[in-house]
């Protein structure tokens, strides 16, 4: 079975993502949807654990230039900007303790680093990113006046140029401050959130022509009682409006025809 591009949801600290290392080195493309950092204590991983585990995603994606493509998520933009509130886009499980580690990781490699992938299969689009693209926020923003907002290309190619252009700011942009819009259903005052903020159930009636989304962030989580207490065991992708959230702590591919994959099964989603 054909593995056309290889889709590795948010890490945080856990190896799962090495399943898709022979499959990149036989040549499929691969995209991690980010969420690199804080991970879970509960899991039994250490923010050290954590650093060195990027620190190991930046040297595959170097090794195999223009075959990896590394996403931003909204706790790693926290350790993007050293000055406080730059890039206030979350607090949750933030390690001051390894900040410094973190934004050096980040900084140097700055340039692996986007919001959102747009690709194309067998003349099926696949839009990629965190948290998704949701229309109710980028109506609310001037950012792209200029730009179609049904021509997913463009909105990609406008967020990369005005992530590009905040990364190296010294204060905090319209872009820094878009990308921390957090949604009702997030617990924000938005109808819906960033790239990095959407919640997967604010996709239920939302779709772009000829385009599937593939996003993370909102975990999917299977719980197994082993007798001696919960474990957690490899969930299922939630699909919403023909949209795809994949948080579930397992790696994913689409297939030669365009069809999302689990990769450890096979199964189709």
């Amino acid at each position: 079975m054909k593995h056309e591009l290889i889709i590795i949801p948010d890490v945080h600290g856990r190896e799962f993502w090495k399943a898709a290392i022979p499959f990149i080195e036989a040549g499929s493309p691969a995209v991690f949807l980010g969420d690199y950092t804080d991970p879970y204590s509960s899991e039994g991983i250490g923010n050290g654990d954590a650093v060195k585990n990027l620190s190991d995603i930046i040297d595959v994606t170097r090794a195999h230039k223009g075959m990896v493509s590394l996403l931003v998520g909204n706790h790693d933009l926290s350790y993007f900007g050293m000055k406080i509130g730059l890039w206030s886009v979350s607090a949750d499980r933030y390690c001051k303790r390894c900040a410094k580690q973190w934004h050096r990781l980040f900084v140097d490699n700055a340039d692996l680093f986007s919001v959102c992938k747009l690709f194309r299969i067998r003349g099926r689009r696949f839009l990629l990113s965190h948290a998704g693209i949701h229309p109710e926020w980028v109506n609310g923003l001037s950012l792209f006046d200029q730009v179609d907002q049904n021509d997913l290309q463009a909105l990609a190619s406008k967020m990369d140029e005005l992530f590009e252009c905040s990364l190296h700011s010294t204060v905090r942009t319209d872009f820094m401050e878009a990308l921390s819009v957090v949604g009702y259903m997030r617990g924000g005052v938005a109808p819906a959130g960033s790239p990095v903020w959407a919640d997967c159930h604010e996709y239920v009636d939302v779709t772009y022509a000829g385009v599937k989304q593939i996003f993370g962030h909102t975990q999917q989580i299977t719980l197994e009682d082993t007798g001696k207490g919960l474990r957690i065991v490899p969930a299922m992708a939630f699909v919403t409006g023909g949209n795809y959230c994949i948080d579930c702590r397992r790696c994913f591919f689409l297939d030669g025809n365009g069809d999302l994959r689990y990769l450890d099964t096979n199964d189709k989603v």
